[in-house]
């Protein structure tokens, strides 16, 4: 029985080493990234915006009121992540990940809400409902 010999290993599978400069981002790339950064903060504002004044104006249907707080949840957290990777920041992409577990949940309550009221009342009209006394 022979020993085993060692290969050599191809070219494309040898370790590479990196340097300190492929580890971090260049300031151009900042800057770039920094410059488009205005541009998608007006969008998730107006995001945010838009679930405000559809919050307000559609306040009497309860179902519409939720999703309204769901799009202004996605313009905050969309804020968040956009903070976290212009600034390269994790902490910020880990809150916006945690308010949207948040919406999440808020929505879920709320959904499980309107569905034992429409099966008590047999209805979602909640400018007639008053058994909580609100």
């Amino acid at each position: 029985m022979g020993t085993a010999r060692q290969l050599p290993l191809p070219p494309s599978v040898e370790p590479h080493l990196t340097t300190d400069y492929e580890l971090y981002v260049t300031t151009s790339q900042l800057s770039a990234q920094l410059q488009s950064l205005p541009t998608w903060l007006l969008v998730t504002s107006f995001c945010f915006l838009a679930g405000l004044l559809g919050m307000i104006y559609n306040y009497k249907n309860f179902l519409i009121t939720i999703m309204c707080v769901e799009v202004m949840y996605l313009g905050a957290v969309t804020t968040f992540v956009l903070y976290g990777l212009a600034f390269q920041s994790s902490s910020a992409t880990i809150f916006g990940l945690l308010t949207l577990i948040f919406g999440a949940c808020e929505s879920a309550v709320g959904l499980g809400l309107l569905v034992a009221v429409y099966r008590f009342e047999r209805r979602i009209d909640f400018k007639r409902f008053t058994t909580l006394g609100g």
